[in-house]
Order: structure tokens, then sequence, then C-alpha cells
């Protein structure tokens, strides 16, 4: 998917409701826009985003609990995995993949100065950070 106009204009919407609505904000993550645009992977690709992460970086399931924090904000559609016996979202396993990559290449990012650019909510910055 690719992101246009109507996508931005729908994520700003998702966006200000939200902001503006605790019940929203404590499910935006539901919302069928916001699922589109930016919750879509499935259940296969985030098998093979297992599979990578754990040849990558297997250390990493040891700390699933802090990393899987961000699926807790607007309560994400979690799906269970039995090869790493936990629920955690597609997009996560994402960004976890995203960090994966990022200290194969570069080592840990502590002492990195680091600007994410994208449509998002900032999340691979906040799992670096963390």
């Amino acid at each position: 998917m690719s992101w246009n106009a109507d996508h931005h204009k729908r994520f700003l919407a998702i966006c200000n409701e939200a902001v503006n609505n605790l019940d929203v904000f404590l499910s935006f993550k539901r919302n069928k826009d916001f699922i589109e645009i930016c919750e879509h992977l499935n259940d296969s690709f985030s098998e093979d985003l297992i599979k990578i992460i754990s040849c990558q970086t297997p250390g990493f399931w040891n700390s699933l609990n802090l990393l899987s924090q961000n699926d807790w904000l607007g309560d994400a559609d979690r799906v269970y995995h039995s090869s790493i016996d936990y629920s955690i979202s597609s997009s996560t396993l994402r960004y976890i993949k995203v960090l994966s990559d990022l200290v194969i290449l570069f080592g840990y990012p502590a002492n990195y100065r680091i600007l994410e650019i994208g449509g998002g909510i900032g999340t691979l910055s906040y799992l670096m950070l963390n």
C-alpha cells in the first residue's frame, strides 16, 4: 500500500478524534481506517519477521514485555504466535524487526541521534529509546 492524500486526511482525522475523545484514544488501533493505513500486515508476514528476528537478535524475545508495550497503546489487535509463545501485533513485530536490522548494522543505538520520519506514531523511536 502506498501513502496518498486520502490516507493523510483519514489519518489526521483519526488523530484529531483520538486527541479529543478518551474512548477513541483507548482503542484507536481498532479503527478501520487506522488498520488500513497502519496495521495491515498479515499473519504469514509476521511469521517471516519472527524467523528473521530469531536469527538476527534472539535475545530480543527476552524483552517482549518491554518491546510490545506499544500494543497496549490504542488496543492493537494482537495475534498469538506459538513460535514465541506470545500475543503481539504484526506492526510491532515489523518495528522489532527494523530495530533488529539496525542493531545488526550499527550496534545498539544508545549513543546515536536518530530522526524518525514517517506518518506513524513514533513507535520505532520509542523502541530504540527503551
